[in-house]
């Protein structure tokens, strides 16, 4: 859950506030076909499902589709007050406007409970996402010390270093989800194996070992009967995504001499390197021996596939 406590202070008069949601992606692999309000609790929904809810009543409303833009209206000063939007592109997208009063020596918040994956429109899941309290706040305070109390830190004379170090670990850590990271939720909100290993091993260098090993281990898990690592939640095959894995995995280990994993991961490990074995170009031109063909991203065709795939892999 992605909870956000905005405090906006400064000269005292009246400003308005915009929260604008976006379709999930621009690559089309989640379609946002719907998108909307619902006035009785203030909740935006995309395609039916809860997507976030706010502690205030907005002062203005809008659901947009393709041909039309609600960053745009916002810029205007007004929304155009639609509940909601069907789009047959898969570009629908939401927008509230919060009228923020600031008096003197006053501070306005704004606070935004939203899941990191959308929740069946439900009464239960209405309840658990509806507007955050206090005690909210103070349990995910008291989280983000927890995890910060763990992670990598350096102090230089109170130089900034170390602020933007803590800073890097706390978005790394966002983009988190019990298990599964994915690249960020302006990319996609995908767990991708080329996005995901180095993500582990950053997770891992900053001394957060259990959430890197969640993640190696959801790359492991996702090897299937030919020894082939799914690169992605869809049907895409990508021929560097075996090598991405075995470095992820020989990464994790030599940084926590963790060698039980090691065991438990043998068959997995053994599995995708026979899979680079069988794959692997082994006749004709000898510029291409020993690459794995061309696969449906760009990437596969450079020299990551070689130095990752067919030499620290097997």
């Amino acid at each position: 859950m992605l909870i956000i406590d905005l405090g906006i202070t400064g000269l005292p008069g009246n400003y308005i506030i915009y929260l604008v949601t976006r379709p999930y992606n621009v690559d089309h692999m989640v379609e946002v076909k719907n998108a909307g309000i619902e006035g009785d609790g203030w909740f935006v929904t995309i395609n039916g499902e809860l997507a976030l809810t706010t502690d205030r009543e907005p002062a203005q409303f809008g659901s947009y589709d393709a041909n039309k833009d609600a960053s745009e209206d916002a810029a205007l000063g007004r929304l155009n007050g639609e509940l909601y939007v069907n789009d047959e592109l898969g570009w629908a997208h939401a927008a509230l406007g919060f009228n923020a009063v600031i008096n003197v020596g006053n501070e306005w918040r704004l606070r935004v409970k939203a899941p990191m994956d959308p929740l069946r429109n439900t009464p239960h899941n209405r309840a658990l996402v509806k507007a955050v309290s206090d005690d909210d706040v103070v349990a995910e305070l008291r989280n983000w010390d927890s995890i910060s109390e763990r992670s990598f830190s350096v102090l230089i004379n109170g130089s900034v270093i170390g602020d933007i170090l803590h800073q890097s670990i706390a978005n790394l850590v966002m983009l988190w989800d019990g298990g599964k990271i994915t690249p960020g939720p302006l990319i996609y909100h995908l767990f991708w194996i080329r996005d995901g290993s180095y993500m582990a091993t950053a997770l891992t260098m900053s001394n957060l070992t259990d959430m890197g090993r969640a993640v190696v281990e959801e790359l492991l898990r996702r090897v299937d009967t030919s020894g082939y690592f799914k690169a992605v939640d869809f049907e895409v095959r990508e021929y560097d995504a075996n090598g991405q894995v075995l470095w992820a995995v020989s990464k994790y280990v030599q940084l926590t001499r963790d060698y039980d994993a090691l065991r438990r991961w043998y068959p997995m490990i053994r599995r995708g390197v026979e899979w680079l074995e069988t794959n692997r170009e082994v006749t004709g031109d000898e510029s291409i021996r020993g690459l794995l063909p061309p696969s449906w991203s760009a990437e596969d065709t450079g020299p990551w596939t070689t130095i990752t795939g067919t030499i620290c892999g097997p």
